[in-house]
């Protein structure tokens, strides 16, 4: 009877360690889902700028505005 209690109580403990492992993974593949969908965005952003840059490389802007303090 001492055995089977014993190895009831070794299955709870594996049971419980083992959710408690599989939580911690759980929460490492949000943090690591979280992680990729910033890198995404940033390289998202990044390309945004790179257009937004390359848009304002055709503009014909005037002389005269660019001589003006704003663009100091």
């Amino acid at each position: 009877m001492t055995t089977s209690n014993s190895t009831a109580s070794v299955d709870d403990t594996c049971q419980e360690v083992y959710q408690q492992l599989r939580s911690s993974w759980a929460s490492s593949d949000k943090i690591f889902d979280t992680f990729l969908n910033l890198s995404d965005s940033f390289d998202d952003l990044d390309k945004e700028l790179n257009n937004i840059y390359t848009l304002f490389q055709t503009l014909d802007i005037p002389l005269v505005w660019l001589q003006s303090p704003l663009f100091d």
